[in-house]
């Protein structure tokens, strides 16, 4: 690409150990419509070979971009890294093993540039390990309502019966375009995975909090690949210490901008400071099988003022995942309550 043409959009693609679907992935990206882009490959230490795969991208397709990290950073250091150097007036963000429509960003960047967004959605494309796939249709809103929308969506759902429960993409960034000026102007950047998990929600809970206008594109363009481990009906382990911190983190933000002011925001949070418990201990019962340990892990979130008040305000819970029986999900439910 000639490096005096104005770059449109910038494609941020943190690459640790990829495997097979990184020439899919970046295939997808080569294949792209809109010409005035970047790729920003970080290489996050890779040990499998991608850093060869990358290579080879970027020397056959200029728009392609290598970063490497000195020492292994994880995804959201990583993003943050390709934000630093990022040129295009738009943003974008793929995980390793997804791909997208060879039109996407074009789509994306017409209709935020042409009508002054600072954040264009699209549904997403989940593939299962089993190759079965699911569209996701996002319900409309107005594009001066959208922002927070999906600020509340990034803060958790408010009943079974919430519009946008049944669409996990309303919170992810894979499947959005997001404004460079706006990141700069707030200094937005990505938490360290190494402390606490959920960096994406909370990237765009606070980018939807600075935003004025959003819009949607009804077609799908990205397509987000589930693995074994993260297909809905299994659960990896996550350090509680993590789970932790991101709820303190969720609390702090919307503590200081007087967000828990609001009802519903308010109702949301709490139910998500209870999801995130009984899912965590539900996590360490499974890996560690054993109650001594698991009762070290409810002592501890108990100590957290956060989640002794959600669960005082309602012990009740709106979401069991499908791997909770519900005589467990009743056993930590009296564990937390009771004692």
């Amino acid at each position: 690409m000639d490096n005096s043409s104005i770059i449109k959009v910038s494609v941020i693609v943190p690459v640790y150990n990829a495997g097979v679907h990184l020439k899919k992935c970046l295939g997808s990206l080569s294949s792209q419509t809109l010409k005035e882009m970047e790729i920003i490959l970080v290489l996050d230490c890779p040990t499998d070979g991608s850093d060869k795969v990358a290579e080879e991208f970027a020397q056959r397709d200029s728009r392609f971009r290598i970063l490497r990290n000195s020492e292994n950073l994880h995804i959201g250091n990583s993003r943050n890294e390709g934000l630093k150097v990022a040129k295009g007036e738009y943003v974008a963000f793929c995980d390793h093993d997804d791909y997208a429509a060879p039109n996407m960003y074009e789509i994306l960047y017409r209709k935020a540039h042409s009508e002054e967004l600072d954040l264009v959605c699209s549904p997403a494309t989940i593939i299962r390990k089993s190759g079965k796939t699911y569209m996701e249709n996002y319900p409309f809103l107005p594009s001066e309502l959208l922002p927070f929308a999906i600020l509340k969506g990034t803060v958790g759902i408010s009943s079974e019966n919430d519009e946008l429960k049944d669409f996990p993409s309303s919170g992810a960034i894979w499947c959005k375009l997001f404004k460079r000026s706006v990141i700069e102007e707030f200094n937005l950047h990505f938490v360290d995975t190494k402390k606490l998990t959920a960096e994406d929600l909370l990237f765009l809970m606070e980018y939807a909090y600075r935003s004025r206008r959003a819009e949607q594109v009804c077609k799908s363009l990205y397509h987000h690949v589930l693995e074994i481990g993260n297909t809905g009906s299994t659960l990896s382990y996550i350090n509680p210490g993590k789970i932790i911190n991101y709820l303190k983190y969720l609390y702090d933000f919307l503590s200081t901008n007087s967000l828990l002011s609001d009802p519903d925001i308010c109702s949301r949070f709490n139910n998500t400071v209870k999801i995130q418990s009984l899912i965590t201990l539900h996590r360490d019962y499974t890996y560690n099988q054993s109650p001594l340990h698991l009762w070290r892990i409810v002592k501890e979130f108990k100590s957290e003022r956060i989640v002794r008040e959600a669960f005082q305000t309602s012990p009740s819970c709106i979401f069991v995942h499908p791997t909770m029986t519900r005589r467990f999900l009743f056993k930590i439910l009296r564990f937390i309550i009771c004692y």
